[in-house]
């Protein structure tokens, strides 16, 4: 499946109540098995038994012509015998029911292939033709 934002994270930027350069973000390595259901809002939506990882916080975050940057996320250090291909971005509050989702990063833009986490360190890269995570 597609990368794409999740609408209830389109909406909150449209009204303003959702900024990308403010508060904490952070990534959740996805199962292979994950189907993403749009109507899902907040991270305690995702079945915990899909979440893989939980990487440190999101860095580098910018705002440049209405495409969301940041620096590469780590998701640090990780072995899991768990097919891996997708992943979300949230904004983390400390609390899965006011986490809000904001992006699902489908198989096209994490890898090109599912994986199994092999005991490296594992980054999730902003795409380098778009200059970041997404555009809105």
């Amino acid at each position: 499946m597609e990368s794409q934002l999740f609408p209830k994270a389109r909406q909150a930027f449209l009204l303003g109540q959702l900024d990308w350069t403010a508060g904490n973000v952070r990534a959740v390595l996805l199962a292979d098995s994950y189907i993403p259901n749009f109507t899902e809002e907040f991270l305690a939506d995702v079945p915990s038994n899909v979440r893989v990882a939980t990487s440190e916080l999101v860095l580098g975050r910018t705002g440049t012509n209405g495409i969301a940057g940041c620096a590469a996320i780590n998701l640090g250090l990780l072995l899991s015998n768990v097919l891996c291909s997708k992943a979300a971005i949230y904004r983390d509050t400390g609390v899965e029911a006011t986490s809000r989702l904001i992006l699902f990063v489908g198989d096209d833009g994490l890898v090109t292939e599912p994986f199994i986490p092999a005991g490296l360190t594992y980054y999730i890269y902003p795409n380098a033709a778009l200059g970041g995570l997404f555009r809105l």
